[in-house]
């Protein structure tokens, strides 16, 4: 990690290094209006906050991310933390490459075969709480298939309610572009802002 004005503005940026790569965070400032301003502050939610009851059954659904997450256990030990006299158990499902419509999950190359496979698995484990985190491979496609992916994402909840099953639905990670990433890691990041804000209204 390295802290320096790399920018020339008198303001300091941070460097780091990991096995993908180098990476730039740049310091910047900007006279924005207070409508700008106060829009960027942390918003309250009406919405329920997140629990866990004891015996709950936890299904996490997604592509990489989720199934990234099966490698070191850090969900689950953050949970025992927060509720260590609760009992619970935690499937993770993600797959690399899997979507709103189970794209990921085919064997005939007909998303749908896919979609009705990974519906059938999750009613026969009957959860109380299934996480959602889907939206990363969908936002590649940009604004021309917003609405697409968000009509498949809550046909996808729709079905999956009839489980009767908790939600917990989980934006994309932001995107940290490499020092050689020019204008597209831009179009990246506003990519994927724009599928998490859609993706919070649902």
């Amino acid at each position: 990690v390295h802290v320096r004005d790399i920018s020339g503005n008198g303001l300091p940026d941070v460097v780091v290094g990991n096995k993908k790569g180098s990476f730039v965070f740049q310091h910047s400032k900007r006279n924005v209006t207070e409508q700008v301003w106060l829009s960027a502050q942390p918003q309250r939610t009406d919405r329920k906050k997140f629990e866990l009851y004891d015996g709950d059954r936890i299904v996490l659904l997604g592509d990489s991310m989720i199934e990234g997450m099966a490698k070191n256990g850090c969900f689950e030990a953050a949970l025992m933390v927060r509720w260590p006299n609760r009992k619970f158990s935690v499937l993770n499902f993600g797959r690399t490459g899997d979507g709103v419509f189970g794209q990921g999950r085919s064997r005939s190359g007909n998303p749908e075969e896919g979609y009705r496979r990974r519906h059938d698995m999750i009613n026969k484990i009957k959860p109380s709480m299934i996480v959602l985190a889907y939206g990363s491979n969908e936002s590649h496609k940009g604004e021309a298939g917003l609405g697409h992916f968000i009509n498949g994402y809550k046909r996808l909840i729709g079905d999956l309610s009839k489980t009767g099953a908790r939600f917990v639905i989980v934006s994309p990670p932001a995107y940290v572009p490499t020092v050689k990433e020019g204008p597209d890691s831009v179009l990246r990041s506003t990519d994927l802002l724009l599928y998490s804000d859609a993706i919070s209204r649902i």
